[in-house]
């Protein structure tokens, strides 16, 4: 039942008394069922149901807990062994890095990322030696074209006298 408390109930002596003795003599099921404690109630008895039942069954729950992944389409757990498995695989870095199996950028700048790179309109070399996006308005994007065009001719002259000195 509701127990309204009012500040006058507590007026006479013995108030006090009468009130908490209703407390006491409440049973356990009307203390365990009471609105703000009922769906603490039911978590636990699901809980121990659920001990229960998997101690006693043992071996026989696998196949309930294989319908229970099956319904919530959970992954199984032979995927989780092979994994172990192929962690204790003994592959070094250098390996690792040539067989593909490690994928991603080779640090934590973000001025490496290919993405931000070409975003931020920077070479290479400039990522390498700079850490911090600020860098990146010291960076001369003029330059870097002059620079890149100045290369490419430099190139193209080299391939032109390789080819004349090359017999025909």
């Amino acid at each position: 039942g509701g127990h309204d408390l009012q500040l006058e109930d507590f007026a006479s002596e013995g108030a006090y008394e009468t009130y908490t003795r209703k407390f006491e003599d409440e049973s356990f099921f009307e203390k365990v069922t009471q609105n703000h404690v009922i769906v603490l109630t039911l978590l636990f008895c699901v809980l121990v149901s659920f001990l229960l039942v998997r101690s006693i069954f043992g071996g026989g729950f696998k196949f309930l807990s294989c319908l229970y992944r099956t319904i919530s389409c959970s992954a199984s757990s032979t995927s989780s062994l092979n994994r172990v498995k192929f962690n204790d695989l003994d592959v070094t870095y250098t390996k690792a890095l040539q067989r593909c199996l490690i994928k991603g950028l080779p640090s934590y700048n973000v001025l490496l990322n290919p993405v931000y790179r070409d975003a931020f309109r920077i070479d290479m070399a400039f990522s390498a030696t700079h850490k911090h996006v600020d860098s990146v308005t010291e960076f001369d994007m003029e330059g870097m074209e002059e620079e890149k065009e100045a290369r490419a001719e430099q190139r193209a002259i080299e391939l032109a006298q390789a080819r004349a000195k090359a017999p025909v």
